[in-house]
């Protein structure tokens, strides 16, 4: 049939004609549209029903594909539809139906399983056991004749047709357990004509049958799942689980990315004849190119690509998993597939250590959007050429850097009106985001630190499969001397002028959601002194209770961050709500005032991090002062610690006076040490007390005039001087737009922000500063970055 009328016919198919009876095939035709497009008709097989029914509209399309497409006769001993029987226990059968049957000869050759897109994933395992394997030994009957089972579903999407399904070989397979335990391949063909399948077709770049590029949630979480339940191999390879799957996701990206066009992917099973080829040749084919992929993109020496082992799974695992995968795109889709599959493999595959809980991307687009990391990409560009420096000193997975990453290059292709037309830097703009590759300034931007060696090498095959280089993730501690990193920018190292511990000063943004109070090795804590100004009272800490182990690391990073960061550089990282009210972090929290604008803190509810931790924690958004303006703290420190000195002077007097018997007391000697009681205890004294006398007022005010130490009083004064006593943006956010469990992830409310979804679970944040309604609104119209 002429490609243009059968596309016709299927457009009138999906969208109906309420004018006139529409009739499709010779004479009468074989399919009917009622007039008023509510009913159609299988003319020859003389069953009706609704045409709006979505699944109804699934069995449409592909009776008709069955005629026009496969060359099936339009009849009813050829094309069954509906066709009802009764199943399972003789006592306890029950009506089921099979959606299509195709009939060769009188018996059964082909079965179908109909389902809408909506329906497809939500019943995938239950419908293909009950409604296609039970069913077919009811409707075969031992005999042989029925060959194949299809799982099947269709829609348009951008005026195109898609299909999803799975061809089972019945011959081979006789029950849904043969199939599952054999790793559920799939034919992936519709037989024409009652063709014998000799071979699937190969998946070959940019031909008729290149990998789908229009993958949705739904799949995902149904593959994830099954990865999952067929890898795990009853605990087996626990603790090597998760990498050699990071590894597999690696072998699969750079098939897509080295494949030539017009030539077959490696990632996918190949058939010999009739029979799919050995797992053992899979495997070695994996292996292969699980190794160039190390040296090419991971930038592993032969030396040390001698020494990696073969990946763990054994042969048919990794037979499964590239079934699983040989049709999905990894690196070209309208969806996210790598972000989501690393967010659920993570999640569930990597045991979530004390103090170290994955980060929702919610939490980290927040982070980003509210930094302002596109405007100062912008900016950048325009004054110096270039893009930020950024870096996450303990990037996990690397879903900070990834989503930080993808917001700076959508943000600065889609408004390239707000970039200079000069020539150097629109020529700078094009190697920054070449066409062919947009993400490639994030090889020389984009820095990530991870102590796990698991998730440093997931950090680096994201950010590979993300169009980016790996060259700057680092499997190593953030905490280290910069001298013990391999690369050349973490490894400068500073002296400060305000700072008496080195610096690195070569990030312009630092985003991050470090450990909390963890177990650190006593050889590292040894050498914090060294490098950190709390390093000293941790060391010793820990040697003077030796069986301690845990420590305040949140503390440590904060001193990291400062040290990384450039004069102006910016801050934005998940915290615990401990470090903003408790007396024993009093002292990270001057530290943070002294070295830092703090402009917002937005509190999380307890659900957060759940079911990891119920740990509070709340954001922090902090811009690094310059040299001069930490000066300028320090001089105002010095200035109103004198003062306090002098106050303190003045109150051992009035203690000592007490001691001394008086007969009348000496009103200016009273009123001046009145004076200076309200001075240090500022809004704690009630001026109604002045009345009292100097032996009342120092047995009323005895506590406060204890807890008035150096630092609180001395920072009261600082933080109330001109320019010290700026805004600083609250929020508490009670609904974040999730809630994990054990079991999944429930949708909520999100008061962080505003989505528009663009297409399923594809979403675009949105900031609106002129009517404000979520946090992020109020946050980007009230909060001022320094340029």
């Amino acid at each position: 049939m002429d490609n243009d009328l059968y596309k016709k016919r299927q457009d009138k198919i999906i969208t109906g004609e309420k004018s006139e009876i529409i009739q499709f095939g010779e004479g009468k035709g074989y399919i009917t549209l009622s007039r008023d497009g509510s009913k159609i008709t299988y003319t020859a097989q003389g069953y009706t029903d609704e045409f709006k029914d979505p699944e109804e509209q699934v069995c449409i399309g592909l009776f008709y594909d069955l005629i026009e497409k496969y060359g099936y006769k339009n009849s009813k001993d050829v094309i069954d539809i509906e066709i009802y029987r009764k199943i399972g226990h003789p006592h306890k059968k029950s009506d089921t139906k099979a959606d299509i049957i195709i009939y060769k000869d009188g018996n059964p050759f082909m079965m179908f399983e109909l389902k809408s897109r909506e329906d497809y994933e939500k019943y995938f395992d239950e419908s293909i056991k009950t409604q296609l394997f039970e069913r077919a030994a009811t409707e075969d009957k031992a005999k042989g004749y029925l060959k194949y089972l299809i799982y099947y579903t269709r829609w348009y999407e951008d005026e195109e047709l898609k299909e999803k399904f799975i061809t089972i070989d019945y011959e081979r397979y006789k029950t849904f357990e043969e199939w599952d335990e054999a790793q559920r391949p799939n034919l992936r063909l519709i037989p024409a004509k009652y063709g014998i399948i000799d071979k699937p077709p190969r998946f070959v770049k940019g031909s008729k049958v290149d990998l789908r590029q229009d993958v949705h949630k739904d799949e995902l979480d149904r593959i994830a799942r099954e990865l999952h339940n067929i890898l795990w191999g009853g605990g087996k390879y626990q603790n090597e689980l998760f990498f050699n799957l990071i590894g597999l996701f690696l072998v699969k990206i750079y098939d897509e990315k080295e494949t030539e066009k017009g030539k077959p992917y490696n990632f996918q099973i190949f058939y010999e004849g009739n029979n799919p080829e050995k797992p053992e040749k899979v495997y070695d084919r994996m292996n292969e190119l699980y190794k160039k992929a190390l040296k090419d993109y991971l930038k592993y020496s032969k030396e040390e690509v001698k020494k990696v082992k073969d990946i763990v799974f054994d042969a048919p695992k990794v037979k499964y998993v590239v079934e699983s995968l040989q049709d999905l795109s990894f690196t070209v889709n309208k969806y996210d597939v790598l972000g989501d599959f690393f967010e659920k493999i993570v999640r569930s595959e990597l045991k979530q250590t004390k103090g170290q809980y994955l980060t929702h991307t919610n939490i980290v687009d927040f982070i980003v959007r509210a930094l302002e990391i596109e405007n100062l990409s912008i900016e950048l560009i325009n004054a110096e050429k270039r893009l930020p420096y950024i870096i996450d000193p303990a990037c996990g997975s690397g879903t900070f850097l990834i989503q930080a990453m993808k917001l700076i290059t959508h943000y600065c292709l889609e408004n390239s009106d707000k970039i200079k037309k000069s020539d150097a830097v629109q020529e700078k703009l094009l190697g920054l985001f070449p066409k062919y590759r947009p993400n490639r300034w994030a090889e020389d931007f984009i820095y990530g630190l991870e102590i796990n060696g698991d998730l440093a090498m997931a950090a680096k095959v994201n950010m590979v499969g993300h169009g980016d280089g790996s060259a700057h993730i680092e499997a190593k501690d953030g905490l280290l001397d910069f001298n013990e990193y391999e690369d050349a920018r973490l490894k400068v190292k500073t002296n400060s002028r305000v700072y008496p511990k080195p610096v690195n000063e070569r990030f312009d943004i630092i985003i991050s959601n470090p450990p909390f109070s963890i177990t650190v090795d006593r050889d590292t804590a040894k050498k914090f002194p060294e490098i950190f100004i709390q390093g000293e009272k941790i060391a010793h800490s820990l040697k003077k209770d030796s069986k301690k182990q845990e420590i305040d690391t949140e503390n440590l990073f904060i001193e990291r961050w400062y040290q990384f960061l450039k004069p102006k550089g910016r801050l934005g990282v998940v915290l615990p709500e401990s470090v903003f009210d408790t007396t024993t972090n009093r002292g990270i929290r001057l530290f943070l005032y002294k070295h830092f604008y703090i402009r917002a803190v937005v509190s999380l509810p307890y659900l957060a991090f759940s079911p990891y931790t119920m740990t509070k924690t709340s954001l922090l958004l902090a811009q690094k002062k310059t040299i001069e303006e930490i000066k300028k703290w320090d001089d105002l420190w010095r200035k109103y610690e004198a003062e306090y000195k002098d106050l303190k002077n003045h109150l051992k007097k009035f203690f000592d006076s007490k001691k001394k018997p008086k007969h009348k007391e000496d009103q200016k000697e009273k009123a001046e040490r009145i004076s200076v009681l309200k001075s240090l205890l500022k809004d704690n004294f009630n001026p109604e007390d002045e009345s009292l006398s100097i032996n009342e007022l120092i047995d009323k005010y005895d506590e406060e005039i204890k807890q008035a130490d150096l630092e609180w009083w001395v920072f009261g004064k600082v933080a109330s001087t001109e320019g010290q006593n700026y805004p600083i943006f609250m929020a508490h956010a009670e609904e974040i737009g999730y809630k994990r469990g054990l079991r999944g992830e429930e949708k909520r409310e999100n008061q962080l922000f505003d989505v528009i979804t663009k297409f399923e679970s594809v979403h675009k944040v949105i900031i609106n500063t002129n009517n404000p309604q979520k946090i992020l609104d109020y946050l980007r119209k009230s909060v001022i970055w320094n340029s």
